[in-house]
């Protein structure tokens, strides 16, 4: 019996420092994050509004990116009836022109969960101005066939 116990306390421990790591991830990312959103503040974005299903894995603050490169954050989620819309901050140097392909990627590894929002352009033809609403591509895993572009 005292065995038994003392399985159940490594495993607590176990469990309770594997938490503590995390948010230790959680919190170095978001530190890291606030550095680049002041960065791209200082050098000037504007808006835009990006339209999903789900945003499942995306927070406020989280980088959005193209072609691997950081050209924005999304700096406000709201419910809009049935869809979520994002506010996103985009470098002023980043030109989103007409159809982007906007999605919402979720990738897993062994230690975390991670979404990531992804702009490509599709076309090099009409700049579009800020404030502009873009619909999005629904959440999707790596790997798999990305679903219908939303109406």
């Amino acid at each position: 019996m005292k065995k038994k116990r003392n399985y159940i306390v490594i495993f607590f421990i176990l469990l309770i420092i594997s938490c503590s790591n995390k948010d230790k991830i959680s919190n170095e990312k978001k530190i890291e994050n606030t550095a680049v959103i002041n960065q791209i503040e200082k050098n000037g974005a504007r808006e835009f509004y990006f339209v999903f299903n789900d945003i499942s894995g995306l927070e406020e603050n989280y980088l959005i990116y193209s072609n691997q490169e950081i050209i924005g954050y999304l700096k406000k989620i709201e419910l809009i009836q049935d869809k979520v819309r994002i506010t996103a901050r985009i470098k002023n140097e980043f030109t989103i022109f007409q159809n982007p392909e906007i999605t919402i990627k979720r990738k897993e590894n062994s230690n975390n969960f991670e979404a990531l929002i992804n702009v490509k352009n599709t076309t090099v033809t009409g700049i579009l101005p800020p404030l502009t609403i873009l619909n999005g591509i629904n959440l999707i895993t790596v790997n798999d066939t990305p679903p219908e572009l939303l109406l």
